[in-house]
């Protein structure tokens, strides 16, 4: 490895001879004593393609005492640098960009009442997956304006570096090492090899573009999104059943936001109104006017609002395409994912980056029994999601098409 610097080299970015022997020098500096001969080993062996990339980025993090040095090695030596093969070279670097950023992480962004918490609940149960201490932490929208206030105590700042070094296409690395806090870090450590970890606040998706944003500067690439959607009447009313029962938790009910007393006629008539004051009766309406009038007006720190607004769905869903590539997201539905959770479960767990496993417990999550909506409100319920439904369709896919 250091005595033979003239093998090593990018063609795309050729190195001279003393900037090898200094990255060199340099790489070997951060390696253990006891363990420089194996890794110059492991190393020609990697570069000769006899060990692949994640392996030779499990062996550096055995030989090298700490992630900040791993960090080194990678941004400072630039060890991909030193291999000749440009194949090899973009495989070590992509290895070690995804070492250096920690567990793969998720979030399920929406939509309220459509599945989330079962969905969260089965992904959890892979033994390679951390859960947030709570399912819907709010990170980026109920509690951001605390978030950027907050400042991390050392020992908090240390437990996150620990697990995560910011990876540079990341506009908020600060934002990142906070939001590390809402696992449990001292588990996480003691758990092995976890490779993905992820939370489930599904009012994000109301958030819109201003969150898609708040997320992509603090999570980047490294994020994989989840949208599960469900008849948007029958979500209404799923959602004004959960604000309505007063039974629960002094916490659970704090988050409802209940509104025991108020019939769903009304509320939905209220929403209603707020929706065709700004316009988004119409599913052509400029978004960005659904955005500033609309979406960031709906309260924080409650879900009792927005009873119609959330369902709907492609009004939501375009303003976060603007922020993050279709291919950072998995959209699920809710009706077709209940036929066959197994089968479901085994696209999940391939899109975040596990191998499927068989879900051991598939029961529904936080599900209700209630009466079913009036005739009448189901109607005109129908009649103003229609054209909506239509644009869904049209953004998604024909499988997405809810037709009354």
């Amino acid at each position: 490895f250091l005595n033979e610097p003239a093998d090593f080299g990018a063609p795309d970015r050729p190195l001279t001879k003393p900037e090898r022997v200094e990255r060199s020098k340099l790489a070997l500096s951060l390696v253990r004593a006891d363990a420089a001969e194996e890794f110059k080993a492991l190393t020609r062996r990697f570069a000769d393609g006899e060990l692949e990339a994640d392996d030779y980025v499990d062996s550096i993090c055995k030989a090298v005492e700490s992630k900040e040095n791993i960090a080194k090695m990678f941004r400072e030596a630039e060890l991909p640098l030193l291999i000749a093969d440009v194949e090899r070279q973009a495989a070590l670097r992509a290895a070690m960009e995804a070492y250096l950023a920690g567990p793969r992480l998720f979030a399920v962004v929406g939509a309220m009442k459509c599945g989330t918490t079962s969905l969260f609940e089965y992904i959890v149960q892979h033994p390679a997956v951390m859960r947030s201490r709570q399912k819907e932490p709010h990170f980026f929208d109920w509690a951001w304006n605390k978030v950027q206030k907050w400042k991390l105590p050392g020992a908090s700042l240390e437990a996150s570096q620990a697990v995560c070094t910011p990876p540079r296409e990341v506009d908020n690395p600060d934002a990142l090492l906070k939001f590390w806090q809402v696992f449990d870090l001292d588990e996480l450590a003691r758990a092995g090899k976890v490779r993905v970890a992820g939370e489930a606040t599904p009012s994000y998706l109301l958030g819109g573009r201003a969150v898609a944003e708040r997320m992509r500067a603090a999570l980047g690439s490294n994020l994989r999104l989840l949208i599960i959607l469900r008849d948007p009447v029958k979500r209404a009313y799923s959602h004004y059943q959960m604000t309505a029962d007063t039974n629960g938790t002094k916490e659970q009910l704090a988050r409802r936001g209940t509104v025991a007393g108020r019939s769903f006629e009304s509320l939905i008539d209220e929403d209603l109104a707020a929706l065709r004051t700004v316009g988004a009766d119409d599913p052509d309406v400029d978004l960005e006017t659904f955005e500033r009038e609309y979406l960031s007006k709906t309260p924080m720190g409650n879900g009792s609002h927005s009873y119609v607004g959330r369902g709907l769905y492609a009004l939501q869903i375009r303003q976060w395409l603007k922020v993050f590539p279709r291919e950072q997201f998995l959209f699920l539905k809710l009706e077709d994912f209940s036929r066959d959770i197994q089968g479901n479960m085994r696209n999940v767990f391939s899109f975040i980056g596990l191998d499927a496993i068989r879900v051991p417990d598939i029961a529904p999550k936080n599900a209700r029994e209630y009466e079913p909506i009036s005739a009448d409100l189901e109607a005109r319920l129908k009649a103003f999601y229609a054209p909506h439904n239509k644009r869904l369709a049209e953004l998604l896919g024909p499988e997405f098409a809810y037709e009354y």
